[in-house]
């Protein structure tokens, strides 16, 4: 009790406790696995995730998908996830490699990600 008091386990413990990282994000919205992409002119197999973001349109909350990560990125997941099969990657400007910022709007292989949309109910 006399521990408790003292604020004994506080002081002994501060720096264990400020050595804890931040939680990150462990889920994206999307993932794409094992996609071919040509970064600085060399083909390489990657990944990449998008997150939703809201956006204003015609005085409704729409949510559109964003590219949020670009790499590694084997230990996170996606709500939905797609395995490309080492497919090649063409952006809707004929770009060969994802751009984070970019709404997800791509071809892989012979799938067209297009317009990664969910509306709110609401309208404003």
């Amino acid at each position: 009790m006399s521990a408790i008091y003292e604020n004994v386990i506080v002081v002994n413990e501060s720096e264990r406790y400020f050595e804890i990282p931040q939680n990150k994000i462990a889920f994206y919205d999307m993932m794409w696995k094992n996609v071919k992409i040509n970064y600085e002119n060399k083909e390489i197999i990657s990944n990449f995730a998008s997150q939703y973001k809201e956006a204003l349109i015609d005085n409704s909350v729409i949510f559109e998908a964003i590219i949020s990560e670009i790499g590694n990125l084997h230990d996170f997941h996606g709500h939905i996830e797609y395995d490309c099969s080492y497919e090649e990657f063409t952006d809707a400007n004929g770009g060969k490699a994802p751009i984070v910022g970019r709404k997800a709007d791509f071809i892989i292989g012979r799938r067209h990600f297009k317009k990664w949309r969910r509306s709110l109910a609401t309208h404003l």
